[in-house]
């Protein structure tokens, strides 16, 4: 199989199958010519995303549901997904299609070159379509320079929610990634940094989809937390954790 897409979702029968019906339109087109799989990790969800996304299947044979009882948060969802991919490329986008599904060609294409490939809304070249909220881009804005100050990681953006992984590459790279929740992206990027891949950033188009569930106060207490324990974690040599959900 050629790719495999992980979309990770809590809560999101809103807005959800306005993204599946975009992503399985563009994946039955000419433009990806070769069999990609989209798997959904529903996490803790107390909507109707699982029936929601069930309802696609028969006219997609390769969408597949995982669904977990506990909110494991979206880094967890998307190693959850990762561990049952079977493409030789393997992605993941979020739930509300704020990147359209135009970016998989892009992220997939330049993984003949690369090992890994990221979104970045940050590029001379990226397009927002529809900004964030003026406090989300003062976070972002934030985020982005405590990160670079802490790991100097020479990205523009390392939040963007659309990545891609070589097939080979994810399975040296999965044992490595812990964290689950705010700080996944940086943690995926710094182990990918530790194992030497080499990391291609690929400017996208981008839209803010209202109905995030981010909550400013008690998010940044936990990125200050995730952070501080990333620091710690890899300052040293990376042990790898293995990890399941059922």
């Amino acid at each position: 199989m050629y790719g495999s897409v992980i979309i990770p979702a809590y809560n999101e029968a809103q807005r959800l199958p306005k993204t599946l019906c975009r992503y399985l339109s563009y994946l039955h087109t000419a433009h990806v010519a070769r069999q990609c799989e989209v798997i959904v990790v529903a996490n803790g969800c107390h909507d109707a995303t699982v029936d929601c996304t069930r309802s696609f299947q028969h006219g997609y044979p390769l969408l597949r549901v995982i669904d977990i009882p506990a909110a494991i948060g979206k880094g967890g969802a998307v190693l959850a997904g990762w561990q049952q991919a079977q493409g030789q490329r393997v992605a993941f986008v979020d739930a509300d299609g704020a990147t359209p599904p135009e970016t998989l060609a892009a992220l997939f294409d330049r993984l003949d070159s690369y090992d890994m490939t990221i979104g970045s809304r940050r590029l001379p070249t990226s397009v927002i379509h529809q900004q964030q909220p003026a406090l989300r881009r003062a976070s972002g804005w934030l985020f982005g320079r405590v990160v670079q100050g802490l790991f100097g990681l020479p990205f523009a953006d390392t939040q963007c929610g659309a990545k891609a992984l070589r097939a080979d590459a994810l399975r040296r790279l999965l044992p490595l990634v812990q964290e689950q929740h705010w700080a996944f992206d940086v943690d995926l990027l710094l182990c990918a940094r530790a194992l030497d891949f080499s990391v291609s950033e690929v400017p996208v188009a981008w839209s803010d989809v209202s109905g995030s569930k981010l909550r400013m106060g008690r998010t940044a207490w936990e990125v200050l937390v995730s952070l501080y324990r990333l620091k710690k974690r890899h300052a040293q040599p990376l042990q790898p954790v293995y990890s399941s959900y059922s």
